[in-house]
């Protein structure tokens, strides 16, 4: 297996084994983001394309819905089955990039730098034994995923960790991969650190700093997001949002942070967020994919130089700048391993063949 496999494994490991055992819940939201809508053509885009990207998307049972957003108007939107418009879904990994989001927002209103060192949130945790190398891990390497801890995202370590009584202190006593900063492991423990050093610096719940900075700015709704058993609400999965609100967030990115003459996000973290700071080789229709602040970054068969956010079972936020687009995914999570990852691949793939490829050509 190459690395490049294993690390994309990894991405959906994490919640295979809750994912074969539970069945997922839908929220429903009263009122999704209203965007205003366009027609493909009025925005430049051929919409026989359009169109039969649309339609082949119903021959995929698991996908719930397919958006696409051209120059801040709603272009296509289509659901399949019995899902709706104002259904939240767990967006799985994607909650990740939404954390990121908040995160450096934090970092703007100077409640976090990303030179701080994860263990000064945690003294209660500085015990005599843990390793020295654990009081090097920054802010910086939570975000990259360098922090060494190990990646937990695989079915026996998942099932040692959240039945646990304290997710933090789990997390925090893993023995380490490697020095951090030299070694990168995608960890959803990385992430779930990170929701409770926000709470602490902030004074808030990572949920109402995020309804207060983030979510109210946008005027997003988030349908349903759970906490660990000391409260922290989960870092990196989770979240519940409906599609319409999901492309709003990625255009909130695309736009550089800024939205409706508002600042939400700074500028230089929409850019830090959406660098490669780890690169991988081939994945699928995906060349030259990277890794930047829990986003992906990635160049297609298509051409197009992306940035995206990526769940379990095939939930996308897709953000092609040179297009000034952003596409949106939501699909099924509950499926183990195996069809879930299925389920990713055939997803991005529909999306690249049926819909960029020929907008290239």
């Amino acid at each position: 297996m190459s690395l490049a496999t294993k690390w994309f494994l990894a991405l959906h490991l994490a919640l295979a084994a809750l994912a074969s055992g539970q069945q997922w819940p839908t929220f429903t939201v009263e009122q999704p983001y209203e965007w205003a809508v366009s027609t493909p053509e009025e925005q430049g885009l051929d919409s026989a394309i359009v169109d039969k990207a649309l339609r082949k998307g119903r021959q995929l049972p698991y996908l719930n819905a397919l958006l696409v957003v051209k120059n801040g108007f709603l272009v296509a939107e289509r659901y399949y089955g019995d899902a709706r418009a104002t259904d939240a879904n767990t967006v799985m990994s994607v909650s990740k990039s939404f954390l990121s989001a908040v995160a450096g927002i934090a970092v703007r209103r100077g409640y976090l730098s990303l030179g701080q060192r994860m263990m000064d949130f945690f003294p209660e945790y500085a015990t005599p034994g843990l390793d020295s190398r654990k009081y090097d891990i920054t802010i910086r390497h939570l975000l990259t995923m360098t922090s060494a801890l190990p990646y937990d995202d695989h079915a026996d370590h998942w099932n040692q960790w959240i039945p646990s009584d304290d997710w933090v202190g789990f997390c925090l006593g893993q023995p380490l991969d490697g020095n951090p900063g030299e070694i990168w492991h995608y960890s959803t423990c990385s992430t779930h650190i990170m929701s409770a050093v926000l709470t602490r610096a902030t004074g808030m719940s990572t949920q109402q700093f995020a309804e207060q900075y983030l979510f109210g700015p946008l005027g997003i709704t988030i349908g349903g997001w759970r906490q660990d058993p000391q409260g922290y609400y989960r870092g990196g999965w989770d979240m519940y949002f409906t599609p319409r609100d999901m492309a709003r967030f990625g255009y909130l990115f695309l736009e550089k942070g800024r939205l409706d003459g508002r600042r939400i996000i700074a500028k230089k973290w929409v850019k830090k967020s959406t660098r490669a700071y780890v690169h991988g080789g081939k994945w699928g229709p995906m060349d030259e994919w990277g890794y930047g602040y829990w986003w992906w970054t990635g160049k297609g068969t298509e051409i197009y130089r992306m940035y995206f956010a990526l769940g379990y079972g095939g939930q996308f936020i897709i953000n092609i700048p040179k297009l000034d687009m952003v596409i949106v995914a939501a699909a099924d999570a509950n499926y183990a391993w195996g069809p879930a990852g299925a389920h990713v691949r055939a997803i991005r793939n529909l999306i690249g063949r049926y819909l960029l490829k020929p907008l290239k050509e």
